[in-house]
């Protein structure tokens, strides 16, 4: 199994820290962060659930607020997707 690398565990954790900033942690809770690619072709993938389930409009929402957090405190460089999506 491949090992990832010490400099995107760092970014998953820079990335997890804006999530847990965005989401009402009481209500919604982090399946996981996934990075992959490289440096300008990067894809950040948040998974978010809750027990009810997470709405369309709320991931619409905390996508946003992550995408707009992500730019403004420069945490990935170059061009990059971010998915923020529920796993139910």
């Amino acid at each position: 199994m491949h090992e990832p690398a010490p400099a995107a565990l760092a970014l998953v954790d820079r990335v997890r820290k804006i999530v847990e900033t965005v989401i009402p942690m009481d209500e919604v809770y982090i399946v996981e962060i996934v990075v992959r690619g490289r440096q300008g072709s990067r894809v950040v993938e948040v998974f978010l659930d809750s027990d009810a389930g997470v709405g369309l409009d709320h991931l619409a929402s905390y996508s946003r607020e992550i995408g707009f957090l992500l730019e403004a405190e420069e945490v990935v460089k170059g061009h990059y997707r971010l998915n923020v999506s529920s796993p139910g």
